[in-house]
């Protein structure tokens, strides 16, 4: 989760309309606006920091990381009114 908070960080200073606002244990909240941003482009982006930290991990300390990843990514005006969408740039 570090990797993937840093990788998204880092993807995120660059771009306007968009703030990473908490992490909770493995959870990474933004804040974005949809005036410039949809829910598409986010979970992309998001889904784009994951799929990266085989080649983090192995950069920073390495060794292959070999652990399945899965990502889940909820959009909706608040915690309780959220639904699941899926990224579309799958491999």
């Amino acid at each position: 989760m570090a990797i993937a908070r840093v990788s998204l960080r880092n993807r995120l200073k660059e771009k306007e309309g968009v703030t990473l606002v908490n992490t909770v244990h493995d959870s990474i909240i933004l804040d974005f606006d949809p005036k410039i941003w949809d829910n598409n482009s986010i979970v992309n982006l998001v889904d784009k920091c994951f799929n990266d930290i085989p080649a983090n991990f192995k950069k920073l300390f390495g060794k292959d990381f070999n652990l399945p990843m899965r990502v889940e990514c909820q959009i909706g005006p608040t915690w309780g009114n959220m639904e699941v969408v899926h990224a579309s740039n799958r491999d």
